[in-house]
């Protein structure tokens, strides 16, 4: 399975890992591993991931982030990396673009 991102979840994903990296390098280090697991999951079974006002989401693991993509045939596309308490629902607005 392919993936495909949006340049806005790339940006999050960056901010996240610079957000862990100035309050310690091994917790970032750990946030990356648990991210890159979280990838590797939704590769191997997109369904797996709960569904999500319209598009499917998995969480990534001992952080309060999800993984927000959609399936299309082979590709994923992934929309958004969204924390659990932050403005919750904003990248609906993604889907449609």
């Amino acid at each position: 399975m392919k993936f495909r991102w949006r340049k806005d979840f790339l940006e999050e994903v960056e901010a996240a890992a610079d957000f862990y990296q100035q309050r310690s390098p091994a917790v970032m280090h750990r946030f990356l591993a648990q991210f890159d697991k979280t990838l590797l999951r939704i590769a191997g079974n997109p369904m797996l991931g709960q569904a999500c006002g319209g598009a499917q989401r998995s969480r990534v693991f001992a952080f309060p982030f999800d993984i927000i993509y959609l399936q299309h045939l082979d590709v994923i596309v992934l929309i958004a990396l969204s924390h659990h308490s932050r403005r919750p629902g904003y990248w609906h607005d993604r889907l449609r673009s």
